[in-house]
């Protein structure tokens, strides 16, 4: 019998697929998530059309107007082959940063937690490549996961061992807030999971202490030996970053309704036109 943990030898499709139906909120969106979306979107009865950076099927499935444009970059070929429900071709592979599109080309650019893998510097050179495709007063509306200073790794074991988590997701985003020491820095997700396994002995006490599925932790056993780096953002630093430059204004920050509302607010920015 399959162990929960072992996706299966060369099954590239299984092993995504697979993966991503173990994310749950607030790592995935959940309905209040999509709810904050919505709402910031100011989404109206005019086409649109819009840019979408990932590929998040939920984002995609928002009540958009009737014939709206949508579109997605994404960093990933197997999320584009394996998650994208859009038509093919409307979604590629690409570099946030590098945007291959004509300027004012979108009246709504969406990311749904794509801040997580930007650091100071890319977010700069992001902002810079949004503005660019964005048309005057159009939006930019992302869910950010925020840096909680006050998260240590003692309160977030204790939790664990007593059976307190809503999901193996929220252990995950407890941990990045937890193990960041600057923005600079980021969190390494090897990191992560290697402070986590030392402190719970094994994957299998992990999962037993936590009271949640095996299936769960199927996405935080993937992040062994990862090379990726995170960032969390306080609320105010990605504020600051985004309108900092005078071509976005903040327009709204937006708690979503769930207990982990406040780890994952929505933020909209609109695009400045010409003085």
């Amino acid at each position: 019998m399959r162990s929960p943990f072992d996706p299966g030898p060369g099954d590239e499709a299984g092993a995504v697929q697979r993966i991503y139906a173990q994310q749950t909120p607030p790592l995935l969106p959940s309905s209040a998530d999509l709810a904050a979306h919505e709402a910031a979107l100011a989404l109206g009865s005019t086409p649109l059309n819009v840019l979408m950076l990932g590929v998040t099927p939920a984002v995609y499935r928002l009540p958009w107007p009737p014939h709206s444009a949508i579109q997605a970059v994404d960093r990933s070929l197997p999320m584009i082959q394996h998650v994208w429900p859009g038509p093919v071709g409307s979604a590629q592979v690409g570099d946030w940063t590098h945007l291959p599109f004509p300027a004012e080309r979108f009246d709504r650019v969406i990311s749904d937690g794509g801040m997580l893998f930007l650091g100071p510097a890319s977010i700069d050179e992001l902002r810079t490549e949004v503005a660019r495709v964005l048309r005057p007063d159009g939006l930019f509306v992302t869910r950010v996961y925020v840096w909680n200073q006050s998260e240590t790794l003692d309160r977030l074991i204790d939790d664990v061992e007593r059976g307190a988590l809503s999901t193996a997701n929220e252990m995950r985003i407890r941990s990045w807030s937890a193990l960041q020491t600057s923005l600079d820095v980021g969190i390494p997700l090897s990191t992560a999971f290697d402070e986590l396994l030392v402190r719970m002995g094994s994957i299998e006490n992990l999962v037993e202490r936590s009271g949640l599925a095996a299936e769960q932790f199927v996405p935080f056993l993937a992040t062994a030996g990862s090379t990726l780096r995170y960032t969390m953002w306080p609320t105010h630093d990605i504020i600051a970053a985004w309108t900092s430059h005078g071509d976005f204004e903040h327009v709204s920050t937006t708690i979503p309704g769930h207990q982990l509302g406040s780890l994952c607010p929505v933020l909209a920015f609109r695009r400045r036109g010409p003085a």
